[in-house]
Formats: C-alpha cells, structure tokens, sequence
C-alpha cells in the first residue's frame, strides 16, 4: 500500500486480530500519527515503521506486543508518544 500523504491512521478499538509485522507501512511516508490500540494484535513492532520518519505518536497499547523494541526506534527522531503497554 502507498500511501503517501496519509497522515493519521486511526484503527483503535475495533476488534481487529493478526500478526503486527505483516503490516507494512514503508509507503506511509507522511504518516505522524499511528494509533493500532485496543484490538487483538500481536507480535513485536513491525520493521517497516521505522520508514515512518515524521511519526510524532504511535500506540500499540491493550494488544499483545512482545519482544524487545528495536534501536531503530531511535531512528524516529520526531517520535514524542510511544505506548505499548498490554
């Protein structure tokens, strides 16, 4: 998916269930807001969202996240909200 100027990808509470990293967000380059909260994901933090450059919040909370987070993460240098807790 390509998806250029999307800046806000909302899908939080809505009962959805999967693998994490089968997401790929290298195409959401303008992308400053993802909320995945609330649903019945798991696994860790997808690799490709460290394409995300101008990602300012991300909340992953109430899924089953695991793993440990990625250095990479660093590498989101406008990141200002991060919340994984399950």
């Amino acid at each position: 998916m390509n998806c250029v100027n999307l800046m806000v990808f909302n899908l939080r509470v809505n009962l959805l269930e999967g693998n994490i990293p089968a997401f790929n967000f290298s195409g959401f380059l303008s992308l400053t807001t993802l909320d995945l909260g609330n649903n019945y994901f798991i696994g860790g933090l997808p690799p490709t969202l460290y394409a995300c450059k101008s990602l300012s919040a991300v909340r992953f909370a109430s899924n089953q996240v695991e793993g440990e987070i990625s250095p990479r993460i660093l590498e989101l240098q406008s990141l200002s909200f991060l919340s994984i807790s399950r």
